[in-house]
């Protein structure tokens, strides 16, 4: 099957396999207080050169602790709350979807700011207020390459 981009022209190489097929990169968390969860930015993925982020999906495998004030935000470098806006990390429950400001159980659609982004910058979370000193998260990432040798790939 090859894959079909906006002009029609599939692209493959010269095995005859298609090259622009998606890729996902994941990262889990788990929050500690200190070195994960402690104020402050942690990259979660590192990008290098100009790339698409198809979607990002973030799922609570295991409810963060913490204060009431404790708060996470999802971004890139130059907009730490580009995918996510400050949650309040003890509103995130075990098996809940990180869409928005209010995380979904069971399934939810993907909101606008979780897809379709374009981005020569890192990935982030940033943790302000207050530690979160516990709870885990898992990111996926589905990305494509847009200029040659980027990448996007776990820090």
């Amino acid at each position: 099957m090859d894959i079909i981009r906006a002009g029609g022209n599939p692209q493959i190489d010269s095995s005859g396999n298609p090259t622009d097929v998606g890729r996902r990169a994941t990262k889990s968390i788990t929050f500690n207080g200190t070195t994960v969860g402690g104020i402050g930015v942690l990259t979660l993925f590192t990008v290098t050169g100009e790339v698409l982020i198809k979607r990002i999906m973030p799922f609570c495998i295991t409810g963060p602790t913490g204060t009431a004030t404790a708060s996470i935000s999802l971004g890139i470098t130059v907009n730490g709350v580009l995918f996510a806006a400050g949650t309040t990390a003890i509103n995130m429950d075990t098996d809940e979807w990180w869409l928005s400001g209010t995380p979904s159980a069971g399934g939810a659609a993907l909101v606008a700011a979780m897809k379709e982004v374009v981005t020569t910058n890192d990935v982030i979370l940033t943790v302000a207020t207050d530690v979160v000193s516990d709870g885990s998260v898992r990111f996926d990432i589905d990305w494509e390459p847009l200029s040659a040798g980027s990448t996007l790939v776990a820090a």
